[in-house]
C-alpha cells in the first residue's frame, strides 16, 4: 500500500537534487523515519511553508530522525547544509548531532558525524563533506555511496522538539 508514495518520494528527491528536503510535500516524509520521536509537518511563518518538526520523549539519549533512500552520490559537494531550531519543549539550548552513513557502515559501523548547539532562533548548520573520515578507524567515507542521513538530539535532559528545513547539499560555504 505504501510503495507508490515511497516510490514517488524516491523520485521526487533525485529531481530536486541537490536539495535533499524542503518540506514542502508530505510525500517527503515517506523517507524520513522516527529515531524515538514523533514526525510531522508544521507551517511556520517564514515565508517559505513547511518543515519537519520532531517531537522528542523523555528518557532517550539519542531521539531524532533518519533518512533513508536519499540520492546516494554526493561527491561534486563541498558540504551538506540544513536549518534548524528548536521548539517548545525545550530548554534554552541543545546539542543537535548530524551523522552520515555510507553504504559500508552498514557491515564496518563506521560514520562520520558532528554536533551543534541550537537554539530557538533558525540556524544554517554547515557539515564538511570534503576529505570527511568515519569515527573509529577512520576510513574516507565514501560520498559517492551515502546511505543514511541522521539527526538527533544528544542526550536531552527532557522531552524536547525541534525542527528542520531546507536539507540541501551545496559547495563550500561558511563553516560553523
Amino acid at each position: 500500500r505504501d510503495v507508490p508514495t515511497l516510490l514517488r518520494a524516491i523520485h521526487d528527491a533525485r529531481r530536486s537534487f541537490p536539495v535533499l528536503a524542503d518540506f514542502e510535500s508530505r510525500g517527503q516524509l515517506a523517507l524520513w523515519h522516527d529515531r524515538g520521536g514523533a514526525l510531522g509537518l508544521v507551517t511556520v511563518n517564514r515565508g517559505h511553508g513547511s518543515v519537519l518538526r520532531v517531537a522528542t520523549p523523555a528518557g532517550d539519549p539519542w531521539p531524532g530522525v533518519a533518512a533513508l533512500r536519499l540520492p546516494a552520490n554526493w561527491t561534486g559537494h563541498a558540504e551538506l547544509a540544513l536549518d534548524a531550531r528548536l521548539q517548545a519543549p525545550a530548554p534554552d539550548s541543545l546539542r543537535l548531532a548530524i551523522r552520515v552513513d555510507d553504504y559500508e557502515a552498514r557491515n564496518d559501523s563506521q560514520w562520520a558525524s558532528r554536533s551543534y548547539t541550537v537554539t530557538h532562533a533558525w540556524r544554517t548548520l554547515r557539515f564538511p563533506l570534503a576529505g570527511l573520515h568515519t569515527r573509529g578507524q577512520g576510513r574516507l567515507l565514501q560520498l559517492d555511496d551515502i546511505f543514511a542521513l541522521n539527526v538527533f538530539l544528544v542526550r536531552p535532559p527532557a522531552a524536547a522538539a525541534f525542527e528542520l528545513d531546507n536539507v540541501r547539499l551545496e559547495s563550500a560555504g561558511a563553516g560553523d
